[in-house]
């Protein structure tokens, strides 16, 4: 007697054991499944991105560069305009930013420099 009710254990043991191993593959095939459509979903979000990422032009290797750089105005009249302070438009015009251009180049007799 003390036989069967093993062997009936060992089967139901058995049945238990084939149970939870279909339930683990389920779950295990579910998250699959739920990995593979967010890999889908952020794969067309990555092509939707790509779509509005703005195209670059191609190099011309005959283009020449300028070799004039446009004068700007005193870094003080910028620090005025930042500041919402009054300026005087005389900074900004040709003669104004000329001028600038000369003193960024000065430097001054008593300060300190290597030479």
């Amino acid at each position: 007697m003390p036989t069967r009710e093993v062997e009936a254990w060992d089967i139901q043991v058995q049945g238990d054991m084939a149970e939870q191993e279909e339930q683990l593959r389920l779950v295990q095939a579910e998250e699959e499944r739920v990995r593979d459509k967010e890999e889908c979903l952020k794969e067309e979000e990555q092509k939707e991105l790509e779509k509005k990422r703005p195209k670059i032009n191609d190099f011309d290797n005959d283009k020449m560069v300028g070799d004039f750089v446009l004068p700007c105005p005193l870094q003080f009249a910028l620090g005025k305009l930042k500041s919402f302070s009054f300026t005087e438009l005389w900074y900004f015009t040709e003669e104004g930013c000329a001028e600038a251009q000369e003193s960024s180049r000065t430097i001054p007799d008593d300060a300190y420099s290597i030479t």
